[in-house]
């Protein structure tokens, strides 16, 4: 097929504005910024055409602290993202074609907070959450390789890969009894409630649900005089936790983390 000559051409102006205020033991700040993404070529399926730039607008309010002798790290904010014509990735189901679609906005606001407290000299504890609220604001219009343009049917979706929780919560040992280097342990445990892998919700974390899942992680390290060099002993998803991260609604199947 003889699509002609396609050309994709932007750019754009961003801003970033920030206000904070020092305390001796706290900070507050404020900010809004901007982000662009650029246009792209449907290089798979040329007769697609382009897709315009994707932008956001991000707002974030918080706060910094150190208390109680700097023995306790205490962070906390609240953010508000906005998307302008998303781009996103279609398998159109009668032809098996992949593209890009754009025309898509979505909101995401959360809010989040970590502490980290040394509870003895060799010991450090920490716990981090975040909660956020997503979804897609308007359809994607998709634009077959063939026929009439078709709607999906996304407004009010949750977006991809989103969570609506994340839980971490960790320690840091460092063995007293080790004079030459340092010696330390680390773990932490995260929980997630789960995501959809696809704009359309149909299949997540769970296979065809957003299933919540938690994983544990540990690490062993040592660390030679002066920082001259280190050797680590880690392990990843301890409980052998089983979730679906990755797919294509239209391929058969799912992929699972290894």
């Amino acid at each position: 097929i003889n699509v002609g000559h396609l050309e994709q051409k932007d750019d754009a102006t961003t801003y970033n504005l920030k206000l904070a205020y020092q305390a001796d033991t706290w900070m507050a700040y404020a900010g809004a910024s901007s982000g662009f993404k650029s246009g792209a070529l449907n290089t798979n399926n040329p007769i697609a055409g382009a897709v315009g730039p994707e932008k956001i607008d991000a707002f974030e309010v918080g706060f910094k602290s150190q208390l109680f002798n700097e023995r306790v790290r205490l962070n906390a904010s609240a953010f508000l993202y906005q998307y302008d014509n998303i781009q996103l990735n279609i398998l159109e189901v009668s032809s098996g074609a992949n593209f890009l679609v754009d025309g898509v906005k979505a909101d995401l606001w959360g809010v989040e907070f970590d502490v980290q407290a040394k509870v003895q000299e060799n010991l450090t504890l920490s716990l981090g959450t975040t909660f956020m609220d997503t979804k897609y604001t308007t359809d994607a219009t998709v634009e077959p390789l063939a026929g009439d343009p078709t709607t999906q049917f996304i407004d009010g979706n949750k977006l991809t890969m989103t969570p609506d929780a994340v839980v971490i919560a960790g320690f840091d040992y460092r063995f007293p009894f080790v004079t030459t280097g340092e010696l330390s342990l680390n773990g932490s445990v995260n929980h997630n409630t789960g995501f959809w892998i696809d704009q359309a919700n149909t299949f997540g974390s769970g296979g065809d649900k957003d299933d919540d899942f938690t994983t544990a992680n540990a690490a062993l390290k040592y660390m030679a005089p002066d920082d001259r060099y280190s050797v680590s002993v880690w392990v990843d998803n301890l409980t052998d936790e089983e979730y679906f991260r990755g797919g294509v609604d239209a391929a058969g199947g799912l992929l699972q983390p290894a």
